[in-house]
């Protein structure tokens, strides 16, 4: 994927402007910064939900360029789970997985059924009583990894998570990472990720991109190490005070 010279608005204001990146295959990428920096704005842009006023989004895995917002938007190649999870409420956490099947694929039910509950082990959900559970039944944690699966259902080259860990314990948090992890190494999907947690973004990143809501532009692009050290100052502010905190506790 390819942003070019993208602008982000919202309730009549500019967030961020002049935005140009590109997504690489099999990479993690954060999309991180300060709060009301347009993070979860951009992600709506970059999968189709909002229609950018200036600049464009390219989905370029093809081998052709094909506008995001064009005529033929690649809905089958990008995968999303939201902030909240967004499982269909009336649905099993089976028939929440299975939908996309039905949509886009001749898939007959057993087939429909079989990939399901694959995506669900691979998500870290193995007990058979998940398929039929009802979302609301599940924990946290859970409806997290249950949306991944069912993102990943068209086996998309790209997979947008909008802050997987909000509201989650570390350990369940730490848990997401290593799915993260996981599902780039072994299946070699493309992640972008929003996110505010700075161990989840040193564990799992492989570049990111940090919103300036001053600037309202991109100020950095790098691997979060590399950028903690020699960014620029706000970068290197960002990065650091949640290793401040914990030294300062550890004291």
């Amino acid at each position: 994927m390819r942003v070019e010279n993208l602008s982000l608005h919202a309730g009549g204001r500019q967030l961020q402007q002049g935005l140009n990146f590109e997504v690489k295959a099999g990479e993690v990428l954060a999309i991180v910064g300060a709060s009301g920096c347009g993070k979860s704005t951009l992600l709506r842009h970059m999968i189709g939900l909002q229609v950018p006023q200036t600049g464009r989004v390219l989905w370029t895995a093809s081998g052709e360029a094909r506008d995001v917002h064009g005529d033929d938007p690649p809905r089958r190649e990008i995968g999303v789970a939201f902030q909240a999870g967004a499982l269909w409420s009336s649905m099993t956490v089976g028939e929440n997985l299975m939908l996309p099947l039905e949509l886009y694929t001749r898939f007959d039910e057993a087939e429909r059924e079989r990939q399901a509950r694959f995506k669900l082990a691979l998500a870290g959900l193995n007990e058979p009583a998940t398929f039929d559970a009802e979302p609301a039944a599940l924990s946290g944690g859970m409806r997290k990894r249950a949306a991944i699966a069912r993102a990943l259902m068209l086996d998309p080259p790209l997979l947008c998570l909008d802050e997987p860990s909000a509201g989650l314990d570390p350990l369940t948090s730490a848990r997401l990472d290593d799915l993260i992890q996981q599902l780039k190494r072994d299946v070699g999907t493309a992640i972008v990720l929003v996110t505010h947690e700075l161990e989840s973004l040193f564990a799992v990143a492989d570049r990111m991109l940090f919103l300036d809501v001053e600037a309202r532009t991109a100020t950095a692009l790098g691997p979060p190490a590399e950028l903690r050290e020699h960014g620029p100052r706000p970068v290197r502010e960002f990065l650091t005070r949640g290793q401040a905190g914990t030294d300062k506790e550890a004291a």
